[in-house]
């Protein structure tokens, strides 16, 4: 019978290191912190009153991203649409209250004369967020070029790309509120 119970407490506690295990990494991760500074974009480069859509993963470009440059230095990526509606600005911005109190897809830009960096926060199955970094140049007002990216987790590169993906714009007067609290 000790045996028995003795048994039963070691698989008690082999299938609780197990679950823990699984959900380990939620416990046990941080997020990331962005490593540019924010500012307000006082350059005149880029316009900043609308979006901007392009593919930055070169293979998706029948829906790609839209970013969200803000006055405050502020950045969204607001996901993917579809390339027609994009063009025509058949986008609507309903930001769920959620995702303002989630780091995933925000982040900051910065204009330094034709070079635009921008880095925001990418979330990741176990909860946390990684850091998605991109590096580029502005062509004209309402165009600019990315022509590297790198997605690092807990400081550590995961994977980098020499890219050449073209961000248009298109003039959108109803986006959503920057106000985050996880951006100062």
């Amino acid at each position: 019978m000790k045996n028995n119970i003795q048994k039963m407490i070691k698989i008690i506690i082999f299938i609780q290191a197990i679950v823990l295990t699984q959900s380990c990494e939620k416990i046990t991760c941080k997020d990331d912190a962005l490593t540019i500074e924010r500012t307000n974009n006082n350059s005149v480069k880029l316009r900043i009153d609308g979006y901007y859509y392009g593919d930055i993963s070169g293979i998706n470009a029948e829906y790609p991203n839209i970013y969200l440059l803000y006055q405050n230095g502020i950045f969204s990526n607001a996901n993917s649409y579809s390339l027609l509606d994009a063009e025509t600005g058949n986008v609507t911005f309903n930001f769920p209250e959620f995702k303002y109190q989630h780091k995933g897809d925000w982040g900051i830009y910065i204009i330094d004369d034709n070079d635009i960096q921008i880095e925001y926060w990418v979330s990741r199955s176990c909860g946390c967020v990684g850091l998605l970094y991109e590096r580029g140049t502005i062509l004209n007002d309402t165009t600019f070029k990315i022509l590297y990216w790198r997605h690092s987790v807990r400081g550590e590169t995961e994977r980098e790309e020499n890219v050449e993906a073209i961000f248009k714009f298109h003039e959108y007067t109803l986006k959503p509120d920057s106000t985050i609290k996880f951006i100062q």
